[in-house]
């Protein structure tokens, strides 16, 4: 899928007539830039998917907590005034060529938008070297790269790539999908139909480090994740040594694990959570040994 990036509102019909699929527009303190709710619909009346970006200023990440603190809840709120489903993640850019020396800040700055709107609602804007360390860090659940500062490498942890600046006279920037889930709304996962529930929700995460990502849509919903079956059917296991790390969105506990936590469990294990109400992002999967591997996840 194809996408554009830009600051200033380009006609919607237009830019999916030119054969992009959806479009990243920002969240600031500066009006002027920022998508409203008419754009917002217009763009999805287009049939365009849309990203959500923050970004202020190109240093702003070097705030710390407390900055990542305020700007997650400025975006929140900016988001959901435009229509955002309270299951998707807003981006915060980096948009600066960052060195080890900077990180410790901007570490601090995503455990403070973390904090605030749960670990898979969190996603970052930047060159491969910060998207791959702040996957690494468990602060991020979705990468957007660009291309700038990064030395021809394309990260694999990028749900999104921007590999091109100033098109259209100086108007927007290109972008690629390198994932079905990078961020944007309108999104659903797979529906199946079941003997014991018309609504179940399943998806088969089988990519090495693939997030997979439930949510309830009824209340007395569950969270079931199955590991490591063959398919859907729950047949013969791939790999008995394979392992699934869970991180917990906002709302949830295991154990004792706090929501941006995490834990592990391997081959033949069966895991439930009760889901609070209403709906919102509850669980992330990612498959961590070798791209053999099917993991089955259900909201029951």
């Amino acid at each position: 899928m194809q996408g554009l990036d830009y600051s200033t509102r380009q006609n919607e019909a237009y830019v999916k007539s030119q054969g992009f699929d959806f479009i990243c527009r920002y969240l600031s303190y500066s009006p002027g830039k920022n998508i409203n709710r008419a754009e917002a619909d217009a763009a999805l009346a287009a049939g365009l998917s849309i990203v959500l970006v923050w970004e202020t200023y190109a240093n702003r990440v070097m705030s710390g907590y407390s900055g990542g603190q305020a700007d997650a809840q400025a975006a929140y709120a900016q988001a959901q005034g435009v229509g955002q489903p309270i299951n998707r993640p807003i981006y915060f850019a980096v948009d600066f060529d960052t060195s080890e020396r900077d990180w410790p800040l901007i570490e601090d700055y995503f455990r403070g938008v973390r904090d605030l709107l749960g670990f898979t609602r969190t996603g970052a804007y930047g060159e491969a070297d910060i998207i791959d360390h702040l996957y690494e860090c468990g602060l991020i659940a979705y990468g957007w790269q660009t291309y700038a500062w990064s030395g021809g490498r394309v990260s694999d942890n990028a749900c999104l790539y921007q590999y091109s600046n100033g098109e259209w006279n100086d108007t927007v920037d290109f972008n690629e999908a390198k994932r079905d889930d990078f961020g944007q709304w309108p999104f659903q996962t797979q529906k199946i139909e079941t003997e014991e529930d018309d609504d179940m929700r399943m998806e088969s995460a089988t990519d090495k480090g693939r997030w997979w990502t439930g949510y309830a849509d009824k209340p007395g919903r569950k969270l079931r994740i199955l590991s490591h079956y063959a398919d859907e059917k729950l047949e013969e296991p791939r790999d008995k040594d394979a392992y699934i790390r869970v991180i917990l969105g906002p709302g949830t506990d295991k154990q004792g694990v706090p929501a941006g936590g995490e834990f592990g469990f391997k081959h033949g294990e069966i895991w439930e959570m009760e889901l609070p109400d209403p709906a919102g992002y509850y669980g992330k999967v990612a498959v961590e040994v070798n791209q053999s591997n099917a993991v089955v996840c259900y909201i029951v």
